[in-house]
């Protein structure tokens, strides 16, 4: 992560690293390896592990795991180019928010400085789908209580966390799938991806432990303090106009004055999973949703 320059070996790593992740034998160690930092011998003996990169180890290994793929979702130069004119300046209605690592505009900040091309999509994908490997250990559980500490990791409420979050929702909601012409939005690259993991994400972090409310404090989770938090105008408009525009697709992909010139996505699912997660915890979006958006227009594409 503290490296100068990382390309496309280090790209073919995580990818390597990804496919280890998401074997479901992993998970048979996973209480000891990441959580008790040990691990059995080729004897049978137990190893624990004391250090790591020549330093003392004081924290469990799944903890420094998630710590370490956060902090490189926000690497300038791997998952965004960034700007050299930005600087730090705290924002009054979003605490913790860094403006300086955001991915791209939207919520918050209108105009984002910072860039993108190929091989930032491709680095962005790569570190998303470890985090994704990382939070479907619950899957192979039979308990649906199941502690995931890998996500309870991710949803600590930390300035890097909430950042991260602005940037998963500013890149999802301001994706336009139409294209600029007919059949330009079939000439893409892996931004549709990345937009796919990131819901995916967004996900993971805002359902974890609704199954059990008594024992998990929305006010802890990073991914809940933002949502729950966004009330201005702007922000508002922002979550109004990307939902239609992205829930629309699919009756517009099927509407289209040329036949199959635009593009269907297949994260519709995730869409409409996102938008009830937002309606149900921010009042003052449902509010505005129930009194200014285009409401016919929604429900028509809902029903179709």
């Amino acid at each position: 992560i503290n490296a100068e320059y990382m390309g496309d070996d280090f790209g073919d790593g995580l990818n390597r690293t990804n496919d280890q992740l998401g074997q479901p034998y992993l998970y048979n160690v996973t209480d000891n390896l990441f959580w008790n930092n040990t691990t059995l011998g080729p004897e049978g003996d137990v190893i624990t592990y004391t250090e790591i990169a020549g330093s003392p180890l004081d924290k469990p290994l799944g903890q420094i795991l998630i710590e370490s793929l956060v902090k490189l979702a926000q690497r300038p130069g791997y998952t965004y180019i960034s700007s050299k004119t930005s600087d730090f300046s705290e924002l009054p209605n979003y605490p913790l928010l860094d403006k300086r690592k955001l991915w791209t505009s939207g919520l918050a900040v209108r105009d984002c400085e910072n860039r993108r091309d190929g091989f930032i999509d491709q680095g962005r994908l790569a570190v998303l789908r470890c985090l994704l490997a990382c939070f479907v250990e619950s899957m192979y559980k039979e308990d649906p209580h199941w502690e995931n500490r890998f996500i309870q990791c991710f949803n600590k409420l930390d300035t890097e966390n909430v950042t991260l979050c602005y940037s998963l929702l500013n890149t999802a909601l301001s994706y336009q799938p139409a294209g600029l012409l007919p059949f330009t939005s079939y000439w893409t690259d892996d931004s549709e991806h990345v937009v796919e993991v990131a819901l995916q994400i967004l996900l993971a972090g805002l359902n974890y432990g609704q199954l059990d409310n008594n024992t998990f404090d929305t006010s802890k989770s990073a991914f809940w303090n933002v949502i729950c938090n966004l009330n201005t105008d702007r922000d508002m408009a922002f979550l109004s106009y990307g939902f239609l525009t992205l829930i629309s697709n699919r009756l517009d992909a099927c509407t289209t004055y040329l036949p199959g010139s635009q593009k269907l996505l297949w994260c519709h699912a995730e869409l409409l999973l996102l938008f009830l997660r937002v309606s149900q915890s921010n009042p003052t979006f449902r509010s505005l949703f129930c009194k200014s958006m285009d409401l016919p227009r929604l429900v028509g594409v809902l029903v179709y």
